[in-house]
């Protein structure tokens, strides 16, 4: 069987007390010493400037991309709303184009254009006797004489026949 040691100390310790090493250090002036706390914390100091620094510009570039998104999104809805209002012009316009169209077909339609006649305007539908037919393919108009270059001279004035001379 093993037996194991423990790490007590057998006997007195009085006689044989255990040192503490110490590492000696070079002692430093008092000035070098408040020269290097000044130092660092000048170092601590410009890190937490530094680190406000790149925070705030984050921040800024975080803040001027979300206002560009929130403009883009205006301008995209406002479009939506202008289209909106457009494509109800539209529809507007085509019902109304609709309505005029059966209107037209309405008073268009020759019953209808009869009874106006004769109601609102005392229109009545010719008999035979009232009937007059002409026949163009004659010249009924042979006798009537037609306007020369010479007969529109004479009936020119004074002051044109004058004019006409010196040309």
């Amino acid at each position: 069987m093993q037996v194991k040691e423990y790490d007590y100390i057998k006997g007195s310790t009085a006689v044989n007390p255990s040192r503490k090493s110490t590492i000696r250090r070079p002692k430093k002036s008092k000035q070098n010493l408040r020269k290097v706390k000044k130092n660092k914390s000048i170092k601590i100091k410009n890190e937490k400037v530094e680190a406000r620094k790149s925070t705030l510009i984050i921040s800024i570039l975080i803040v001027s991309l979300g206002l560009m998104t929130i403009a883009g999104d205006t301008k995209v809805y406002s479009m939506q709303k202008n289209l909106g209002k457009i494509n109800g012009k539209i529809n507007n316009a085509q019902e109304t184009n609709e309505a005029l169209k059966v209107k037209l077909l309405k008073f268009g339609s020759l019953q209808n254009i009869q009874e106006t006649s004769e109601k609102q305007l005392s229109m009545s539908m010719p008999t035979k006797d009232d009937i007059v037919k002409v026949d163009f393919s004659e010249n009924y108009f042979a006798n009537i004489e037609k306007n020369t270059a010479t007969e529109i001279n004479k009936k020119q004035g004074f002051l044109s026949k004058i004019l006409d001379k010196f040309r």
